[in-house]
């Protein structure tokens, strides 16, 4: 068994990525223990979906602000102690909101302050993570790493809201908080254990950041397969990964269901996605290409479309299983294949435009996205966006060819 395990998952045959993988799946599952013990305390606090929206907002916004700054720090830094720090400040953020819900004087206020600075911390702990992947496995077992490290986020995205859930209806929201902080003690040991051979610095160490950001950006730039695929994640972020928004008027106004019909639709997807960070895991092990990027974001796009179509609860939730499949297979590779083009000296800032594009735009894509839904018809709203999603990306790749050829 041990033997299959790792002739099928190589990126596990190294020590310090094993431990990595077990860090990563504990901290995941309280991260989104956390999560859901924030939205449900913010909601009974305030009873308004739009204070609910802001505390969203203001997790994503240091993202969306400070991650081209972030990426300049990751490159001059230790990857794999700035990851700790991120870590004790997260876990120092749960303590604080537990201590807050333990005593009954916890206020809205208090909650979204912690928010920003949970997103701040945020900014540099996603592409830290993501960067640090190369130094655990080396880059030729890259994409299995990633692969491995998305079914430890989405297997905690599928049970975490269920063990939040849970700890709030047979205790309390404050255990949600408290059981956040206990998982980091084990996740920053594991840290602490991971050995890695020190690399020679490439990056001279400078005052100038705004210098260096415009290198990043200029270098990413300069690599048509890393700009094109940051190009392409941020379309799809914008426009169709906005499930917070498109789900629920799926659910109400398409398929004139209940919320039994939101959660079996999310659970659906949240399996989907699971399922293809497996696949993705044990199947794809060569070299990612922007062909096979362009097939799984092919393979997304019909199946969303397809899916928009349905109007009965049995044939969205299959659709919306293999929408979870082919999201994940198309932005695994996508993340791969950035890495993999990445040169060392500017993978810290080349993951920050990426964690930017697929995370930072949040906040805009759903604004977008329920400004358009608001002035068409749902059912049609939801049947365009793969459209206009997909004539996007055409556009992209013609200025990008063009730009070429030029």
């Amino acid at each position: 068994m041990q033997e299959w395990i790792l002739k099928t998952y190589p990126a596990m045959r190294h020590k310090a990525f094993r431990l990595y993988f077990y860090a990563s799946m504990i901290g995941m599952l309280g991260l989104w223990v956390n999560i859901t013990g924030q939205q449900w305390l913010v909601y009974t606090l305030t009873k308004s979906p739009l204070k609910l929206g802001l505390l969203g907002a203001a997790q994503f916004l240091p993202t969306l602000l400070l991650s081209l700054h972030a990426g300049v720090v990751i490159d001059r830094s230790d990857k794999r102690k700035l990851v700790m720090c991120t870590q004790a400040a997260s876990m120092c953020i749960a303590w604080v909101l537990a201590y807050l819900v333990w005593s009954g004087h916890v206020m809205y206020w208090q909650v979204l302050v912690l928010a920003v600075i949970s997103g701040f911390v945020v900014t540099f702990d996603l592409p830290a993570r993501q960067a640090l992947l190369a130094e655990l496995v080396g880059d030729d077992k890259i994409q299995n790493a990633v692969n491995l490290i998305s079914v430890t986020i989405n297997l905690a995205r599928f049970l975490g809201p269920a063990i939040g859930a849970y700890l709030i209806n047979q205790y309390n929201i404050a255990v949600c908080f408290t059981f956040d902080g206990l998982v980091y003690v084990p996740v920053i040991f594991m840290l602490s254990m991971i050995s890695i051979a020190p690399m020679e610095k490439v990056v001279e160490e400078s005052k100038d950041m705004l210098k260096e950001i415009r290198a990043g950006l200029s270098y990413a730039k300069g690599n048509f397969a890393i700009s094109f695929s940051l190009v392409v994640i941020g379309i799809v972020s914008v426009v169709l990964w906005n499930y917070s928004v498109t789900m629920p008027i799926f659910a109400a106004d398409i398929l004139h269901g209940a919320v039994t019909d939101f959660g079996i639709l999310s659970a659906s997807l949240g399996a989907g996605s699971l399922v293809g960070a497996f696949c993705a895991s044990t199947f794809l092990q060569k070299r990612p290409s922007l062909k096979m990027i362009g097939i799984f974001a092919a393979l997304f796009h019909i199946s969303y479309g397809l899916t928009a179509f349905s109007t009965k609860t049995t044939p969205a939730t299959i659709g919306f299983f293999i929408m979870g499949i082919f999201s994940i297979l198309f932005l695994n590779t996508a993340n791969a294949l950035i890495q993999l083009e990445a040169d060392s000296e500017f993978r810290g800032r080349v993951m920050s435009l990426f964690t930017l594009v697929f995370f930072g735009v949040t906040p805009v894509g759903n604004i977008s996205v329920g400004w358009f839904l608001d002035y068409v018809p749902a059912y049609m709203g939801v049947r365009l966006l793969p459209v206009i999603s997909a004539f996007l990306i055409v556009v992209a790749l013609y200025v990008f060819k063009y730009r070429k050829i030029a």
